[in-house]
């Protein structure tokens, strides 16, 4: 399955435009800048923790949210102001506050695809843990961006026909 340049393009401009939107909401960060990788990248690198969910068809798409340490730090933060969160609780809550922002960004980015005929459906996310790499075989598609906010980056990941991977970004067999 190929992939249309332009479905790239207008789901990157989504994620950008929704990210910076629920950051800003959160009061978490404001983004500074970014950097796109479009197509034909060889190699995916994830960092610590990353969300991952997927876009059904006709997006077909899974998208890898990596997050800087920072950034989540501050949007746990700003999300559990009234109610602190415990050490031994932390790194559970970071991964749900990754988990949560990447369902948010990607819930609304939906509405942005302007599909009437075609409901694109949104998998919940899965969080990895650890850096790894993701080498692309010949089938395969890769594309990223880097966004930048006052408060670290987070790097985001298309990879797909989402068919040839599974939820956690391994080449289905």
């Amino acid at each position: 399955m190929a992939f249309d340049a332009a479905i790239i393009s207008r789901t990157m401009e989504a994620i950008l435009s929704q990210t910076s939107s629920v950051l800003a909401s959160e009061g978490a960060a404001r983004i500074d800048g970014f950097d796109i990788h479009d197509r034909g990248i060889d190699q995916v690198r994830l960092s610590d923790i990353t969300a991952v969910a997927g876009f059904g068809l006709p997006i077909g798409l899974l998208i890898a949210f990596s997050f800087e340490p920072e950034l989540l730090e501050t949007v746990l933060g700003c999300l559990t102001a009234d109610n602190p969160v415990s050490e031994a609780e932390r790194p559970l809550f970071l991964r749900e506050t990754a988990a949560e922002l990447v369902n948010t960004v990607l819930g609304l980015c939906t509405s942005d695809f302007h599909l009437p005929e075609a409901t694109v459906s949104l998998s919940p996310p899965v969080i990895l843990e650890g850096e790894r790499s993701i080498l692309r075989m010949a089938e395969a598609v890769f594309a990223s961006m880097d966004i930048f906010t006052d408060k670290g980056a987070v790097h985001v990941n298309l990879i797909g026909p989402r068919d040839l991977f599974d939820d956690r970004l391994n080449y289905r067999h």
